[in-house]
């Protein structure tokens, strides 16, 4: 049964090569903090409905990449973070902004490579 699960992770995997063209990997880090940064103005209630398109991007693109990390952890047995229990989306997305701008020469590289390594260094497993 590990065998077909280990199977199934691949195929996975491979299928997300396929959906690069969608762009589901292709953002910026900058181009996703412009997106997420509206999720402070929100708290202050300084918005447009422009940054509310922007911030539920933003929450949903994380939001995807978390379920998928389960999903694959689950097939996979492999864990590159674990958020410790009560940590929030938008928690955890106020703590990427701050460590973008604590490390602005990651803004270059894809949005999905910062993010990951951003969760593995703040959330590392035991």
């Amino acid at each position: 049964m590990k065998g077909f699960n280990i199977l199934i992770g691949l195929c996975f995997l491979v299928l997300l090569g396929f959906c690069n063209e969608v762009r589901a990997d292709s953002y910026s880090t900058s181009e996703m903090y412009d997106n997420c940064k509206v999720i402070q103005s929100m708290s202050e209630n300084k918005t447009t409905s422009v940054d509310g398109y922007k911030a539920s991007y933003c929450v949903g693109y994380f939001t995807g990449l978390a379920e998928m990390h389960d999903a694959m952890s689950v097939v996979t047995d492999v864990k590159m973070y674990c958020t410790p229990d009560g940590v929030n989306y938008e928690q955890t997305i106020l703590m990427f902004l701050k460590y973008v701008d604590e490390n602005p020469e990651i803004r270059h590289k894809k949005a999905i490579l910062s993010y990951i390594d951003f969760l593995h260094k703040s959330f590392p497993c035991e």
